[in-house]
């Protein structure tokens, strides 16, 4: 037989729509593909389409597939097409349970002529629009097994134990709910069947792509799907109740493999509900959607970039960026211009604090002022600090960015001093979501506070011990100004703070805890600091403050603060000069508690200049 060719779409409204009209008889798929306006459709025409995960690209699968005229068009010839086996399975399985019989669909990989970069260039930019488009979008989660029936069933079971416990209090906050009474309220166990069902089911790869939150937060109505069983959209975002109300994280298991899901989940509902109020003025910035889904994953890394451009509202629109699959233009290509558009355009700094060498980098010839997109992002964005916000000390000068080059203005403030020298670092003995003493955030402690001691002899005083403790534990649960005033931090994580081994023996603090803390506070302390210490140091800078920086961070490096900018710059000089301006390496975002009350206090520090980035 031989193979299918698919025909031009002609104008860049036209998509095309796949019809499924059965098996031949050897048990092929036989399919019709037409070609439509997708803002004009045709007169009883509606389509669905589908979210889903292709598989395995070198694991191919066969079809048959013909191009029709139109969709009441019948006859011709049948062609093969390949495409990857867990597509054409997916294709099977949503058949054989009524889902797709007889309806026209949306699916990437049939619709799109993968080959021709071209129309991937303009059907990409678009697509967004396709689901948005949609009667319907169906997320093939996977295939059913033995106990999907027992998850659908638990996952409503949920709802009405819920809706069944007191809701909110009389400040008309929700009330929390212990594991515990969820355990017995649903008369299930610890890690029990019911538990483990909805692990496996959502365990699906489908909710770690990136792709796929465009996909399920642009359309009308939405149907997550396991076989034959289903869930609607508005089933699925109880989740986010569930969980803020009992962690229900906990109760589900899969430590850091379901937290990804988690988040996936958590993000849909922040896209979905704040879309729904776009009319009264919400936007979704680049900066906001690449937060939002960090973590996702994305075969192409280009499409760190393109699969977000469908999430973006508002007076700048989607900045100009066009997707362009040639081999020429690079992930690096795709970056750079990506952040140097939204930089420039919104005088935003917002994705640049993603950025710098102080992060591990798999692209290692981006320019310092780019973050590496194609893996998680590192950093604390710090888009809530105000350093260099408040009366500008001068007319702030418009950024401007040539080849691999941003100038701005700003401060230097300082340099490090002193930072803690991950080199004599020991092994961790955990995974990095176990919530237990471990050795390496005993050093992480230890170190910390030998850094600062060089500068500060002990006892520290409590306005210094408070600066410290923000230090430590900025952009974490435990960062917490509302202390009652006569203790340096939150009274649990004080005494938690406090009852720490190597606290006690620094002699930092000038008396002992008031009292005992709870294990669990002392074990969401030790949580809190063991996710600091994968990214970041402690630092001493010249005037003896400390402050968090990159963990790649060294000594001498400079800190700054460039007028409007929230959060903090560490800056690596390189000794080079260009037309007058001093050329610097961007490491990365900082915290440095004093520079937090405005750009005044930089000003007191240093002089506006203007640098180069590079």
């Amino acid at each position: 037989m031989d193979a299918f060719q698919y025909t031009p779409l002609g104008t860049d409204d036209n998509i095309r729509l796949l019809r499924v009209d059965g098996l031949s008889s050897d048990g092929s798929l036989l399919c019709s593909l037409i070609a439509v306006n997708r803002r004009k459709l045709p007169a009883g025409i509606a389509y669905t389409a589908l979210s889903y995960r292709w598989g395995d690209l070198d694991d191919k699968g066969t079809l048959q597939i013909r191009n029709l005229d139109n969709a009441t068009s019948c006859g011709g010839q049948y062609y093969r097409n390949n495409l990857p086996l867990a597509t054409l399975e997916m294709l099977l399985d949503m058949y054989a349970n009524g889902w797709i019989a007889k309806a026209w669909i949306w699916l990437d990989y049939l619709c799109l002529h993968q080959a021709d970069t071209e129309e991937k260039n303009v059907q990409v930019r678009h697509m967004g629009s396709v689901y948005e488009l949609a009667e319907k979008v169906i997320v093939y989660a996977g295939p059913e097994l033995s106990d999907t029936g027992l998850a659908v069933a638990f996952w409503n079971k949920l709802h009405s134990v819920f809706e069944s416990l007191p809701q909110r209090d009389e400040a008309g906050k929700w009330i929390s709910i212990s594991p515990g009474t969820i355990l017995e309220t649903t008369q299930t166990s610890w890690r029990g069947p019911e538990w483990q069902a909805l692990l496996k089911h959502f365990l699906r790869p489908w909710f770690g792509r990136l792709w796929t939150i465009q996909e399920a937060v642009l359309p009308r109505h939405v149907i997550f799907v396991w076989g034959r069983f289903s869930l609607t959209w508005d089933e699925v975002r109880r989740f986010e109740e569930w969980e803020r109300r009992a962690s229900l994280c906990r109760l589900i298991g899969g430590g850091s493999r379901f937290w990804t899901v988690s988040k996936t989940i958590m993000s849909l509902c922040y896209l979905r509900s704040n879309r729904a109020g776009m009319s009264k003025g919400w936007q979704c910035t680049l900066a906001g959607a690449i937060s939002s889904c960090d973590g996702a994953e994305a075969a192409d890394p280009r499409d760190r970039i393109y699969g977000l451009l469908g999430l973006l509202f508002g007076p700048d629109g989607d900045l100009g960026i066009r997707p362009d699959y040639s081999e020429y233009n690079t992930a690096r290509d795709v970056y750079t211009e990506a952040t140097r558009r939204f930089t420039l355009q919104r005088d935003s700094f917002d994705i640049m604090y993603f950025a710098g060498i102080g992060w591990p980098r798999k692209i290692s010839d981006l320019p310092s002022w780019v973050p590496d997109f194609s893996g998680a992002l590192n950093g604390s964005p710090g888009t809530h600090l105000r350093a260099g916000k408040g009366p500008a000390p001068r007319i702030i000068k418009a950024l401007e960015s040539e080849g691999n080059n941003l100038t701005l203005q700003l401060i230097i403030v300082d340099r490090i001093a002193a930072i803690q020298d991950f080199s004599t670092a020991p092994e961790s003995h955990l995974e990095s979501h176990d919530i237990a003493p471990d050795p390496l955030a005993v050093w992480y402690f230890s170190t910390a506070i030998q850094v600062v001691c060089e500068r500060h002899p002990t006892p520290w005083s409590t306005e210094f011990i408070r600066a410290f403790w923000l230090t430590l534990t900025f952009n974490t649960t435990l960062n917490d100004d509302k202390s009652d005033g006569s203790s340096p931090m939150p009274a649990s994580y004080g005494n938690a703070f406090a009852s720490l081994e190597v606290v006690a023996r620094s002699g930092i603090l000038p008396s002992a805890p008031v009292q005992q803390a709870s294990q669990v506070d002392r074990d969401r302390l030790l949580a809190c600091v063991m996710g600091r210490m994968s990214e970041h140091a402690i630092s001493l800078l010249g005037n003896g403050e400390p402050a968090l920086v990159p963990r790649m961070a060294r000594t001498d490096d400079v800190i700054a603060v460039a007028l409007c900018a929230r959060a903090p710059f560490v800056l690596r000089p390189s000794g080079a000069v260009e037309n007058g301006k001093r050329v610097y390496r961007l490491v990365g975002t900082c915290y440095v508690h004093a520079l937090n009350e405005g750009v005044h206090v930089a000003c007191s520090r240093g002089e506006v200049e203007e640098v180069v980035l590079r």
